[in-house]
């Protein structure tokens, strides 16, 4: 009997010509939290998770970063999360001092329209490396993330392959490691701490799942993708400041 790649095989992607991306639902990674409402179903909190299918991955999750850009999130100023993106200076904004007493003195920008606090962050595009079957998640990391994530950045930027020639963003696997911090208020959450680098892809990943999952990202406006989901996480900022130690040692 023929497999399903034999007799498909001619027909391979016909009827998605005018189905891009923006037409399909915006799978999350994500980190389940304490106060999560899958924690209520029996998932445990500290959990890698995927929003579309629901399974979790453990504390450590293998992905290949497919395309990156900066995002402006708009924050529920009662829950803390995200309500809405945009591309960065395409909103007007008000800048406001934190009160005097503050610890973190940084000017913070906010919606005029709504009072809520527009934060900078940034947007990947990644495939899972030991599940490539999921398809593409994306992944927008709290703000408390951002030493770790910059220190991943560089990284990606600097591999070079034995030619001389720069790694494409695809070209690495890299392992994405959580653990529980303190806010200043001293609840728990669970936070990016490190990133490992593994090994480049193989060809047998590229041609079999990368491949087919960047033509789609290919051109698309990761912004107009991520529609606000309720799977997020939402960290409180105010979990920086305790996790400033754990960022030193982010980049294996």
């Amino acid at each position: 009997m023929d497999t399903q790649e034999n007799f498909l095989s001619e027909y391979a992607g016909q009827g998605f010509d005018s189905m891009t991306a923006k037409e399909m639902s915006s799978a999350y990674l994500s980190l389940v939290q304490a106060d999560s409402d899958v924690v209520a179903q029996g998932i445990e909190a500290g959990q890698w998770r995927c929003s579309s299918t629901g399974d979790v991955y453990g504390k450590e999750v293998k992905v290949v970063v497919l395309d990156f850009t900066t995002v402006w999130c708009e924050k529920d100023g009662t829950t803390g999360k995200t309500v809405a993106r945009y591309a960065p200076n395409s909103i007007k904004v008000e800048t406001r001092l934190p009160p005097k007493n503050a610890t973190n003195q940084f000017p913070k920008m906010y919606n005029p329209d709504t009072g809520n606090e527009i934060v900078e962050l940034f947007m990947y595009a990644v495939a899972l490396a030991d599940h490539p079957e999921v398809g593409t998640l994306l992944y927008n990391p709290p703000v408390g993330n951002m030493k770790v994530l910059k220190s991943w950045n560089k990284m990606m930027h600097s591999q070079i392959m034995p030619n001389g020639k720069r790694f494409p963003i695809f070209g690495y696997v890299w392992t994405l490691c959580c653990d529980a911090v303190k806010t200043k208020q001293g609840k728990k959450v669970w936070q990016l701490v490190s990133v490992k680098k593994e090994t480049p892809i193989t060809k047998e990943l590229f041609t079999g799942s990368l491949k087919p999952q960047l033509e789609l990202v290919k051109g698309a406006n990761l912004i107009a993708l991520s529609a606000p989901e309720e799977t997020e996480e939402s960290v409180p900022e105010e979990a920086t400041a305790d996790t400033s130690a754990l960022a030193e040692m982010a980049i294996e």
